[in-house]
């Protein structure tokens, strides 16, 4: 996908649809994650070449807000080499309708094998039964669980997966 702040926008709204979330500062976020090194973006199209899904993620590099909390955490489990030389998968969104397809994986599947790292990392919500089962059955191992980003936050998980490059 083109990295114009027109594409990052239509991200951002499938984004908002996917999670119900207002947030108007998500283009800024996204158009920011855009310029990280490394930053990768796929998108799934329909019929009418309007995107109904997306993955992206970057270089997980120090200094950068979630590596350093993820650093943290995997450092109470002595897991924090999951981080050198690290993909981060950082939005991944299907629209309601186009679920149950098989896109999620495509686009996972597309993310990883057009990066070159030794592993790659995420993180989900416990409670996102979907999004756990795909993780799951696609060679991704949890880190750390439960993992709270911020206070009085919901527990998330922390997923790593060791790329074959």
């Amino acid at each position: 996908m083109m990295k114009t702040r027109q594409a990052i926008k239509q991200l951002a709204d499938i984004y908002r649809t996917v999670w119900n979330n207002g947030d108007n500062q998500l283009v800024d976020r996204f158009w920011r994650h855009a310029h990280y090194e490394g930053y990768a973006a796929f998108a799934i199209m329909n019929e009418s070449n309007a995107p109904v899904g997306f993955v992206y993620g970057y270089r997980s590099l120090p200094g950068q807000y979630y590596h350093d909390l993820l650093n943290r955490a995997l450092a109470e489990v002595g897991k924090q080499e999951w981080l050198h030389h690290c993909f981060e998968i950082v939005e991944l969104a299907i629209l309601p309708e186009y679920r149950g397809q098989g896109l999620a994986k495509q686009l996972l599947d597309t993310s990883l094998n057009n990066v070159d790292y030794h592993t790659a990392i995420l993180t989900t919500k416990v409670k996102n039964k979907p999004a756990r089962a795909l993780y799951d059955s696609h060679g991704w191992s949890v880190l750390k669980n439960p993992f709270y980003p911020q206070e009085n936050e919901s527990p998330f998980i922390i997923m790593g997966k060791t790329l074959a490059h």
